[in-house]
C-alpha cells in the first residue's frame, strides 16, 4: 500500500463538541480571503473532508477545524469549519479548541499574562 496524501491532526473535546484541528497536510488553499480558500477547498479537496469527517475515520457530529494561511497581515492563521455534510464559516467551540491547540502545541508564542491569537 502507497500513502500519497497523510493529514495531520489533533482531536479535541470542547464544550460538548469534538472537534478535530487539522494542522497540516492540506495543500495549499488559494484565495484572497478565508471564503475563497473555503470555496477551493470545496471544488478541489472535498475528498479530504469526507475522508476525514465521515465513516470509518469520522462520525456524522464531528468537527473539523481547517487551519490555512492567514488571509491578513495581522492575523495569525486563517480558520473555516467542516463536517461530514459540508463547510461552515465559524464555530464558537471550534475557535475555542484552536486556540488551545496552536497555544498547547507552539505553533504561537505564549505571552504572560495573556497571549492573542488572530484568525482571519
Amino acid at each position: 500500500m502507497q500513502i500519497n496524501q497523510s493529514l495531520f491532526v489533533i482531536d479535541t473535546h470542547t464544550t460538548g463538541t469534538p472537534i478535530r484541528v487539522i494542522t497540516g497536510g492540506i495543500p495549499p488553499l488559494h484565495g484572497a480571503n478565508i471564503t475563497a480558500k473555503m470555496e477551493y477547498m470545496k471544488q478541489s479537496y472535498d475528498w479530504l473532508r469526507s475522508c476525514s469527517m465521515q465513516q470509518p475515520r469520522g462520525f456524522q457530529s464531528l468537527v473539523g477545524a481547517v487551519l490555512t494561511e492567514p488571509c491578513v497581515p495581522e492575523a495569525d492563521f486563517g480558520l473555516f469549519y467542516i463536517d461530514s455534510l459540508g463547510y461552515q464559516p465559524m464555530c464558537g467551540a471550534g475557535t475555542l479548541a484552536v486556540a488551545k491547540v496552536v497555544a498547547e502545541t507552539g505553533m504561537i508564542t505564549i505571552v504572560e499574562p495573556s497571549t492573542k491569537v488572530v484568525f482571519l
